[in-house]
């Protein structure tokens, strides 16, 4: 579909980074959460790109990032699974994430954090309140998808311990009864299996 006017311009100075174009959008009071391809809004976009400065002046602006586009993604939840942590910082500052909007997955943001090896996204996720033992549609919780698509490589080693620290179960098992430890031996998982039996971890 051809975007046109004002949804067109916001789009177009998202694509081209122009500052002075979003500003004067803004000053304007054209809508700053007006949808375009996908239904994804400016912010959308600005996530995708990493573009920081444009989603700061968006958000200074209001933007909302609890919307859902067309993959069930909010700007908040894409934030997180994108590891775009200044954005993150600035959607902390100045929105309120809504932190039971879950992915088309049925996940949080910070489960695909987690599998990413996002740390510092991680951190400043549980900092915001996210629930770390959240269960996605796969029966997967963040802990979870680092022993199972994560890895025993150091992002994922501080993960778990984040996790951990913000008082996950490290018992909790997925639907085929295999807890976390289970998990770790068996993909040799060493400096995490150390973490789990240390935190009280069963097979």
């Amino acid at each position: 579909m051809r975007q046109v006017g004002a949804e067109a311009d916001f789009f177009r100075a998202v694509a081209t980074k122009d500052l002075t174009l979003l500003r004067r959008l803004i000053a304007a009071k054209k809508d700053v959460n007006i949808r375009g391809e996908r239904n994804r809004t400016p912010l959308h976009m600005c996530v995708w790109d990493n573009y920081v400065d444009g989603a700061r002046v968006l958000l200074e602006a209001g933007a909302d990032i609890n919307v859902y586009d067309d993959l069930h993604d909010t700007p908040f939840l894409l934030a997180g699974a994108e590891g775009r942590v200044e954005i993150m910082n600035y959607m902390l500052k100045y929105a309120k994430p809504d932190l039971t909007l879950c992915n088309r997955y049925g996940g949080s943001a910070l489960i695909p954090a987690c599998e990413r090896g996002h740390v510092e996204m991680v951190n400043l996720l549980i900092k915001a309140g996210v629930n770390v033992d959240h269960v996605n549609d796969f029966g997967w919780t963040g802990l979870l998808e680092v022993l199972e698509l994560g890895g025993d490589d150091l992002d994922h080693v501080e993960i778990t311990k984040a996790l951990i620290a913000a008082g996950v179960d490290v018992n909790l098992a997925d639907r085929e009864g295999r807890t976390p430890l289970y998990l770790a031996k068996k993909h040799n998982l060493k400096r995490i299996t150390k973490l789990l039996e240390e935190a009280g971890g069963r097979v």
